[in-house]
């Protein structure tokens, strides 16, 4: 901000590379879909050795489940359940003495 000793009035003052984002941004939302793709990231295939080593690996996350939500937990176990299992295709168990949830990664 630059402040005029003159009149007392103060006059804004935007840097350039603030100036050149606020710019991009609108761009942003006027690029077609064409050039949007062009700027999305390409990922290489796997290879068949990496697919294979990928799936001998046991991919599992554990969710630990604080003791106030066994309850809700149980009561609404099967609408947590089948969603996970039939859409996402994990494996989904309630593991009580870690008192977690574990899923894993389901090939089948």
């Amino acid at each position: 901000m630059d402040i005029d000793s003159g009149d007392n009035s103060v006059t804004t003052f935007i840097p350039q590379q603030l100036e050149n984002e606020v710019n991009s941004d609108i761009l942003v939302g006027q690029m077609t879909d064409e050039q949007i793709a062009d700027e999305l990231p390409v990922f290489k295939p796997l290879t068949q050795k990496q697919l294979i080593s990928s799936q001998n690996e046991s991919s599992y996350a554990r969710i630990s489940v604080p003791p106030h939500r066994y309850t809700p937990l149980k009561n609404h176990w099967m609408e947590l359940y089948q969603p996970i299992v039939e859409h996402m295709k994990l494996q989904i168990r309630f593991n009580p003495k870690k008192r977690a949830i574990e899923l894993r990664v389901s090939f089948k």
